[in-house]
């Protein structure tokens, strides 16, 4: 992906997002369950420097193979509660053809920094708008093989008229970051 979209240096050295079917089995605790669901899919490979990157929220909203939406959109944490920024990419799936996502806010409340409830606006290139709801499952944070951040990541219930869709949403912060927002010692002067 060039830089161009707002992704910088990490995704030029390899990385890829897209929207799948995901089917299988999975096993757990001796009991056996049927998976067949579209959400997310993504990979990188190649180099990555250890750095406090700008936050993002990496979202992936999916309603079933004819309606799915990935969205990344930069954040800030202010007064300990994330606050989501500025739209930098992202795309719709409609009827099997994907197309350019031109805008898209978020308005959210959290736990901690944990995501609980978020309404998504979304236009499309073709002019196309939705408003979708979303509810918190399960969240959890996870720190990645990459030291340098943390990922808030919260499995949501979406909702949009009588459409229903279940997705993964993360938030991604960098360790220098959170201390900077977080910490009552990181304004005190020394």
């Amino acid at each position: 992906m060039p830089k161009a979209s707002g992704a910088g240096d990490a995704w030029t050295k390899g990385h890829y997002d897209l929207v799948g079917r995901i089917e299988g089995e999975l096993e757990l605790y001796g009991h056996k369950f049927a998976v067949s669901c579209v959400d997310g899919l993504d990979r990188s490979w190649g180099p990555r420097a250890e750095w406090n990157s700008t936050p993002v929220s990496w979202m992936h909203l999916t309603f079933g193979d004819d309606l799915a939406f990935h969205l990344v959109i930069t954040l800030d944490v202010v007064n300990g509660q994330q606050v989501y920024t500025t739209f930098r990419f992202g795309y719709a799936v409609v009827d099997g053809e994907c197309c350019a996502v031109t805008a898209a806010e978020v308005d959210a409340e959290s736990l901690g920094m944990l995501g609980m409830h978020r309404i998504v606006r979304i236009t499309d290139a073709k002019g196309r708008q939705w408003e979708i709801v979303g509810s918190a499952i399960a969240a959890a944070p996870w720190h990645t093989a990459y030291t340098s951040f943390l990922s808030f990541q919260t499995l949501y219930r979406w909702t949009m008229g009588t459409r229903e869709g279940f997705s993964n949403v993360t938030d991604v912060i960098g360790v220098t970051t959170l201390s900077k927002r977080l910490s009552r010692l990181a304004n005190t002067p020394a």
